[in-house]
């Protein structure tokens, strides 16, 4: 009994694949099937923003980083975390916590970067320097400080810098206090008016002792501009970390470098 036309059809299909198959090289095929196994990276958190003050340019970050995210760079950073350092490289206490810089090979590292990046659209800059985690325990808190220089910092090629712009995120927020307060900048009124309907209530404040404070909220935080056009430091940008009452606080610094 002759197989039926179907049968004959998808045999000589199967053969001519296979076929296929092995006069390709075996090394590319593999490694495009391994490709094609790979998991799809992670869907980006919806970020949204508002503005705080726009000069100098204060912008709150809701959802910068995803849980997940956040628990990945605290995982990461457990282990390096050392005693902070001021900007002479000294142990002072007006800056109490610990710190540590995140190795950049890492993917979600590098993704964070490359949103930052995107965050800031058109906006002139030199890159980034390494990402930073600070943690806060009772008591602990960094004085008033610039996070501009008055004298230019030196990347690892030697070139001369200052800090054109400032990210702060929140990854950890179980704690009392530890807000961050900039002194020399005001909510604006409208915007104080509205934020209970922004999501903000509660996180950002008219300070009593003058200023502005913003609470800590994991996965959120404050982007804005130490620079003012003419390269000079602004000193409205002046701010602190308060002492934390209970609890833990660890936030993360990028940095946006600006050569002079």
């Amino acid at each position: 009994m002759l197989p039926s036309t179907k049968f004959i059809l998808g045999s000589s299909l199967s053969i001519l694949t296979i076929g296929l198959l092995l006069s390709t090289s075996p090394q590319s095929w593999i490694t495009t099937s391994l490709q094609n196994l790979r998991p799809s990276p992670p869907p980006e958190p919806i970020l949204s923003t508002q503005i705080l003050t726009t000069d100098p340019l204060l912008l709150y970050m809701h959802n910068f980083i995803s849980p997940s995210e956040a628990t990945h760079l605290l995982t990461l950073g457990a282990p390096l975390f050392t005693r902070s350092l001021i900007k002479n490289g000294t142990v002072s206490p007006s800056r109490t916590s610990d710190s540590c810089v995140l190795p950049g090979n890492d993917t979600v590292v590098s993704r964070i970067k490359r949103r930052a990046e995107h965050f800031m659209g058109s906006l002139a800059h030199d890159g980034l320097e390494a990402i930073q985690l600070v943690r806060y325990t009772p008591g602990q808190k960094v004085n008033l400080h610039y996070d501009w220089a008055r004298e230019p910092k030196q990347d690892r090629r030697g070139r001369a810098y200052n800090r054109l712009a400032s990210f702060f995120v929140y990854l950890q927020d179980e704690c009392t206090g530890g807000e961050t307060w900039f002194p020399n900048v005001t909510v604006a009124k409208k915007f104080g008016e509205s934020v209970s309907a922004g999501g903000l209530q509660g996180k950002v404040r008219e300070d009593g002792a003058g200023g502005m404070s913003v609470s800590p909220s994991a996965g959120s935080g404050v982007f804005w501009m130490n620079l003012r056009e003419d390269g000079r430091g602004d000193a409205r940008t002046l701010h602190a970390g308060l002492p934390v009452g209970e609890g833990v606080k660890v936030g993360m610094n990028i940095w946006v470098k600006k050569l002079v």
